[in-house]
């Protein structure tokens, strides 16, 4: 859901204005309509809060609702940078789950809940000469066989009364000696729900029948007790005796309640690690669960890249390779959902790293079985809600790029688009940027940065101008030369001026000249500097509201030019700020300083150099080299 940081850019945000995360954003649209516990996380990628659900989607979704109340919700939404999740077969899983989860990391917004209470369990003292049934909330080591643990305390307590009413197990504390009166006889065996095994009356042998039914039933085997309880409501219905009837009917109902079917917590106390994995032709999941003392503690889930040719049995070799050489705790069992390859020598690895025998098992029934089979349903779900949130995006894509070429009027398919921005304070330190994006991503490789050189003073338009012009005339030599580089070739199908109709107008002369097909437009911001929307290379402004496919993708570019400009800027102010030094020296110039700082890094690097050192950086002299170190000798 999990697959097991926080970007502060507002792409989108809670009804009370606080913003929301785009990881965030993007995995509330893949919420399952199923039940399951939720795992709020900070930026940090802490887990904040853990709750429960009968339905994720409706459940997780109220958390960002337009109206809220609740200063305490409010604070937690604040905090949530992202959400995963674990999708279980019923409501009963989840509570367990969310027990067990809160106890293990004790989240910062489920504290006031004082969530520390330990569900209750049914307990068959087999440790005992004549075992009884009772309901406990302790787990303790103690040889009896117990079950559970039950969220519906009511339920268990019914289920108990059943078993004692409809098999006479002694229900006293009584230390019992097998064939001895141990005081005096209680009223259950009065009224005929106890075979009085304190009086001696039978023994071991013929109360161990008893006790194996029990356990039967216990174990989930109840059909016939359920059976037996429905016949006599209604014979006590038949009776008149309605009361009775419906206490039978609740304990009838109980069993339903109780023997749901439960993989969260099992009946043993081991520590083992559930390892299932799903696959498409492109990408693994892997959902671990980590089972310490019988419970769910924690969730990872960890996406790997395949090719076509690798099998399922391949990836999950590596991943246990990789994952458990990695430094995390090693259990002695681990638990797969299917073979992997070179298992003894993996085994004997990891036993090695962990001191101890560590082997690997591949149920095929019973509580493990169960286990791994709820790991393989959230890893074949995780890789359902990838494929379909990468497909939702191509389309997304797809659709911004039309709506951008019927706009602007740019014919065919639009591959690659281009923006450029000038950064300056007051003309001082004037620089440019090309950023691109192909295919509607991101391609920063491709990235371009300009030091204006023909441009004095805070011209945008002329400086824009010039980084167009830069950029189409390297273009142009690669053509002509037939060496396209992939930073300057293929010509973009759109270039971007990060500005208005001037701006728009002043690249517009310089691709005209050039005679390349190429459309023009400008991304124009309002006062606060926000884009307010796009200008054709008519001057004509369109409405960033009328754009409802591509505004989100209009924003990014618009973000990420300008983004970049800055960044180059402040480098490029702060190489001047380190580099005026040296310019106050005789005999060296910008050139030369520049060389001087590429080569040593710093100006505490150029004043440890002697003269000869310095003087063998690119385009400096002896002569030069000498008034440097007399310089840094001097000062």
């Amino acid at each position: 859901m999990v697959n097991f940081q926080s970007s502060r850019r507002k792409t989108g945000t809670f009804g009370y204005n606080i913003p929301m995360t785009p990881t965030l954003e993007e995995k509330l649209k893949k919420l399952p309509d199923s039940p399951g516990i939720y795992m709020h996380k900070d930026s940090r990628g802490k887990i904040i809060y853990v709750g429960k659900a009968k339905n994720l989607k409706n459940r997780v979704r109220q958390y960002f609702a337009p109206k809220l109340t609740d200063t305490k919700t409010k604070s937690l939404v604040s905090n949530i940078a992202d959400t995963d999740w674990v999708v279980v077969d019923n409501e009963t899983e989840a509570f367990l789950l969310e027990r067990d989860l809160i106890r293990e990391h004790n989240p910062y917004y489920n504290i006031r809940l004082k969530d520390d209470k330990s569900y209750p369990y049914i307990k068959l003292s087999l440790q005992e000469p004549y075992p009884r049934v009772s309901v406990t909330r302790r787990h303790l080591p103690d040889g009896g066989k117990y079950f559970g643990p039950y969220p519906n305390a009511a339920a268990a307590r019914l289920v108990t009364e059943a078993i004692n009413r409809y098999y006479p197990l002694r229900m006293c504390n009584k230390t019992i000696i097998p064939g001895k009166t141990v005081g005096k006889v209680c009223l259950n065996f009065h009224i005929g729900q106890c075979c009085g095994a304190c009086r001696g009356n039978i023994g071991e042998q013929e109360y161990d029948k008893w006790v194996k039914e029990v356990l039967s039933v216990l174990s989930g085997k109840y059909e016939s007790l359920y059976f037996d309880i429905r016949r006599d409501m209604l014979k006590e219905a038949d009776k008149l005796n309605f009361e009775d009837a419906a206490h039978l009917k609740e304990m009838s109902e109980a069993f339903s309640e109780v023997f749901v079917r439960q993989k969260i917590a099992g009946g043993d106390s081991g520590d083992r690690d559930i390892i299932a994995l799903s696959s498409d032709s492109l990408i693994s999941c892997v959902v671990l669960f980590r089972v310490r003392e019988g419970r769910v503690t924690d969730t990872v889930t960890r996406y790997m890249n395949k090719s076509a040719v690798d099998a399922d049995s391949e990836v999950l070799s590596s991943f246990v390779r990789q994952f458990y050489s990695s430094g995390v705790m090693i259990p002695r069992e681990i638990v797969l959902s299917e073979e992997i390859d070179q298992a003894e020598g993996i085994a004997a690895m990891l036993s090695h790293i962990r001191g101890g025998k560590v082997f690997f098992t591949l149920p095929k029934i019973g509580d493990k079985k169960k286990l791994t089979d709820l790991a393989m349903k959230n890893a074949v779900m995780n890789i359902e809600n990838r494929r379909s949130a990468a497909e939702a995006r191509r389309e997304k894509t797809r659709l911004a790029l039309k709506e951008l070429g019927e706009v602007l009027g740019a014919a065919g398919e639009i591959d690659r688009i281009e923006a450029c921005d000038i950064s300056n304070i007051s003309g001082a330190d004037n620089v440019g940027v090309t950023v691109v994006f192909t295919g509607g991503k991101k391609s920063s490789k491709d990235y371009r940065r300009y030091r204006i050189q023909s441009v004095d003073g805070a011209n945008d338009y002329a400086a824009m101008a010039e980084v167009v012009f830069r950029r189409l005339t390297r273009a142009a030599k690669e053509i002509a030369e037939n060496e396209p580089n992939p930073k300057f070739l293929p010509l973009p199908r759109i270039i971007f001026a990060d500005g208005g109709a001037t701006h728009v107008a002043a690249i517009k002369g310089i691709i005209e000249d050039f005679g390349y097909d190429i459309v023009t437009a400008g991304l124009v911001k309002d006062s606060k500097h926000k884009l307010r929307g796009l200008v054709n290379s008519f001057g004509e402004e369109i409405s960033l509201s009328e754009l409802k496919y591509s505004r989100t993708l209009l924003n990014e570019i618009s973000e990420e030019v300008h983004r970049y400009a800055i960044e180059y800027h402040r480098l490029s102010r702060s190489k001047s700020m380190l580099t005026g030094e040296l310019k106050g020296i005789k005999g060296i110039g910008q050139k030369r300083a520049d060389a001087l700082m590429r080569h040593f890094g710093s100006l505490e690097a150029i004043a440890a150099a002697d003269a000869e050192a310095i003087a063998k950086v690119e385009g400096m002299t002896k002569a030069a080299g000498e008034k440097v170190a007399e310089y840094f000798k001097a000062h």
